[in-house]
């Protein structure tokens, strides 16, 4: 039986974001490789136990869900973007909001950011640093060199390129136990 949830971050990690800070169109692409690893966290735990999750204005989850609709996220096998698709306002939310998903499963988080992942305290939580800028990439290792737990436990991948296998030998290992 499935004991895992997998949570994505939106901008900077399905979405190209990172050269349009506070541009929102269409045209943005999706990262390399981001949609493949939904297509695979799906295929493994199901499309239930997976979800989006984003920090943004109230303006932007329109433009978020009109995206993933335009991008045919639905080929991935990601089937909710009504049910599975969340929103918050401020970043430290992400982890509240993830510890209330199954209080009895684990969760993938996958964030580009170490301000939101160092937040995620809950032992349940296993927290995927991805395509992170420079800026965040240096207070991920700060934050390692100094014994921090949250760190240590942060899985890191600079891609997807990298980021696909690591995030499925983590979900098979998972699933395993």
């Amino acid at each position: 039986m499935n004991k895992l949830e997998i949570i994505f971050d939106f901008g900077g990690v399905i979405c190209d974001n990172a050269n349009l800070p506070g541009v929102m169109g269409i045209e943005i692409p999706e990262l390399p490789g981001a949609f493949d690893a939904i297509r695979m966290a799906v295929s493994k735990v199901g499309h239930h136990h997976v979800h989006i999750l984003s920090k943004c204005s109230i303006d932007a989850e329109t433009f978020i869900r009109h995206w993933l609709i335009d991008k045919r996220i639905a080929r991935t096998g990601f089937f909710n973007p009504r049910d599975n698709v969340h929103f918050c306002r401020n970043r430290k939310d992400k982890a509240y909001f993830a510890n209330g998903i199954n209080e009895s499963f684990e969760f993938i988080m996958i964030d580009n950011r170490w301000d939101v992942l160092q937040h995620f305290i809950n032992p349940r939580a296993i927290p995927f640093l991805i395509n992170p800028s420079q800026d965040e990439n240096l207070e991920w290792e700060k934050a390692k060199a100094e014994n921090n737990e949250i760190a240590l436990r942060t899985h890191y991948a600079s891609s997807w390129e990298d980021g696909n296998p690591l995030l499925e030998m983590i979900i098979n290992n998972r699933l395993e136990q």
